[in-house]
């Protein structure tokens, strides 16, 4: 499923967790790229621009710096990798940029929770990779690359939605090539209450349940998958499940700019409490996911060329 990956690096661990991820969730023999963002150039390279608009002056004096560091993280992790400098004014953008220039089918970052200078994603950067991907989005945790295996088990945020469709079908991709369990949550969200008013006067936890059952009728015809419905926060609830299994698997329905600012979204959120890593199956990648949720993959991956 991922043959063409592309990995945001920046010299510091957090680019070497994504590295681990990357050999992860990449099928053999996937073409892999290590990106560094030099910093500070203009918005238009970025945007994928001509290059001949950067200052050639500007831009040369920090390839070369670049150029090391990417040799050093391909070398340190023992990786066989392509190498790619990109300038950009800011790391989300300027990785969008270049994974949907080279029709990137993977992009993995590595999560810093607590440092701003060198981070790649959490906070800005971390909103500016998901939102508006035109691929999947691989996140590391911080220390991944000490413990990276294999996941034994793969979570998957699953609400009936086209996105948490693309979401169940890279888990049962992956779980084939891994031999890894699923498991599906559908978090019923216990608010806002006042969507469980009935005019009928019937009590809205009652409602609440009765919407619940529902769901886990519904999941009980995905075959081969352990799939149940729990009521809760979304956010909160697919935190905790996220520390029972080895990786979540999530859809990521953000299209609204407004929509943003004013709610977030429940991927995004997640990507700042999860201590494993998570896919994000953003809207874009719908289109990819085959429509019959029955019966599970079989056979084995399609090898991509090797680089």
């Amino acid at each position: 499923m991922f043959r063409n990956v592309f990995i945001g690096v920046d010299g510091t661990s957090h680019g070497r967790d994504a590295i681990a991820l990357a050999t992860v969730l990449a099928e053999p023999g996937a073409r892999l790229t290590l990106v560094h963002v030099q910093p500070g150039a203009t918005p238009a390279a970025a945007a994928g621009v001509d290059r001949s608009l950067v200052d050639p002056t500007y831009y040369a004096a920090g390839r070369g710096e670049s150029d090391q560091l990417l040799e050093a993280e391909r070398e340190a992790t023992v990786v066989s990798a392509e190498l790619v400098t990109v300038p950009g004014p800011s790391v989300g953008p300027a990785l969008h940029a270049i994974a949907e220039q080279e029709q990137a089918d993977l992009l993995v970052v590595g999560a810093c929770k607590h440092r701003l200078a060198g981070r790649i994603l959490i906070g800005d950067d971390t909103r500016a990779s998901v939102n508006g991907a035109t691929c999947p989005v691989g996140i590391a945790p911080d220390g991944y690359a000490a413990a990276a295996a294999p996941p034994a088990t793969i979570g998957v945020g699953f609400d009936f939605s086209e996105e948490s469709r693309a979401a169940l079908e890279a888990a049962r991709d992956l779980a084939v090539r891994h031999r890894s369990k699923i498991i599906a949550l559908d978090v019923v969200a216990a608010e806002p209450v006042g969507e469980y008013l009935s005019p009928f006067g019937e009590d809205p936890l009652d409602v609440l349940e009765r919407h619940r059952a529902r769901a886990e009728g519904g999941l009980a015809a995905i075959e081969e998958v352990d799939a149940r419905a729990v009521t809760g926060v979304p956010c909160k609830t697919l935190a905790e499940f996220a520390d029972h299994v080895d990786l979540l698997v999530v859809g990521s329905r953000t299209q609204s700019r407004l929509r943003r600012v004013m709610f977030g979204s429940t991927s995004l959120r997640l990507a700042r409490h999860v201590h494993h890593p998570m896919l994000v199956m953003p809207h874009a990648t719908i289109g990819h996911a085959r429509p019959d949720l029955g019966g599970g993959a079989t056979g084995t991956p399609t090898v991509g060329a090797t680089p």
